[in-house]
């Protein structure tokens, strides 16, 4: 029997053997794949008896690229992004994703090492009045700065010696620390009376690299929505509640449930003990604090 070219393909049609030729270029979705070999629709193959003169094989029509996210879904801009991540070795392409998506103008959902929490930009006032909208809150409400190491927070925050040696025996913890804000931090996300402002350093895989591709301080606030205190904790109830209003919802394993201990420590500059303004997670015991 005569040796066929490597580029065909015994098939049968119509209960007659034919020659099939394989599409040179890219299979459409309705392609065929035998023995690790892809086929598009028979309407664009050329078939011919093999007596016949053979004919040139019919493109398929060509196709607009494909993004992928998570889970092989399509990203649509009106839909949040759903990024499934490893809750201690994180997928550093869907966190890039995702910043991508905040430097853009979106406010993120990301797990912390308290609860889940809305995030945005610093920089972007439209993020931050959408962050307020979607949690029901006003101007007045305080906001929270994540920020990667000590280093970083001391950029928005004046800190003394005696501030420092807390802050570095605490962090990175489930704590929130109220310390007087600098001139990088905008007045809209300041105490207006007192020019004070919320920082923390998570103790979270996941949202440490997203702030080291950030590469700046990321403004926070707990998730929880309009009309009610309850945080969201179940990442399938965020997503249906959500997916029309941020643009990307991020998951990494298990999330607390519980509130981070906040402490203000701004009476520590009049040489006082810091208030404890919640007792959460964060261990008091650990601080010296009773």
């Amino acid at each position: 029997m005569p040796t066929r070219a490597a580029s065909r393909l015994d098939v049968k049609v119509s209960g007659s053997l034919a020659l099939a030729h394989p599409c040179s270029t890219h299979p459409g979705r309705n392609s065929y794949n035998v023995k690790g070999v892809s086929f598009a629709p028979k309407a664009q193959w050329s078939l011919a008896e093999p007596s016949t003169a053979e004919r040139l094989p019919q493109p398929c029509p060509a196709r607009a690229p494909t993004r992928l996210v998570a889970h092989s879904t399509i990203f649509d801009p009106i839909m949040a992004q759903y990024l499934e991540l490893h809750p201690t070795h994180p997928q550093e392409r869907l966190l890039k994703t995702a910043c991508d998506l905040m430097q853009k103008g979106a406010v993120l959902v990301m797990p912390t090492d308290s609860s889940y929490a809305l995030m945005c930009q610093l920089s972007d006032p439209a993020a931050v009045q959408q962050m307020r909208r979607i949690k029901g809150i006003d101007d007045h409400h305080l906001l929270t700065l994540m920020c990667q190491d000590l280093s970083q927070l001391a950029l928005y925050a004046k800190v003394d010696n005696r501030q420092f040696r807390l802050l570095k025996s605490a962090t990175p913890g489930a704590y929130t620390f109220i310390l007087e804000a600098t001139k990088e931090v905008p007045k809209r996300v300041c105490s207006p009376k007192r020019k004070t402002i919320g920082l923390r350093v998570p103790d979270h895989a996941a949202l440490q690299m997203l702030l080291r591709l950030h590469g700046q301080a990321i403004l926070s606030t707990t998730l929880s929505l309009a009309g009610s205190d309850a945080v969201l904790s179940d990442p399938q109830e965020i997503r249906e509640r959500l997916e029309h209003q941020v643009g990307a919802i991020v998951q990494a394993g298990a999330v607390s449930n519980q509130p981070t201990t906040v402490l203000d420590l701004t009476p520590m500059d009049k040489g006082f003990a810091p208030t404890v303004i919640r007792h959460g997670r964060g261990s008091l015991e650990l601080l010296g604090i009773s």
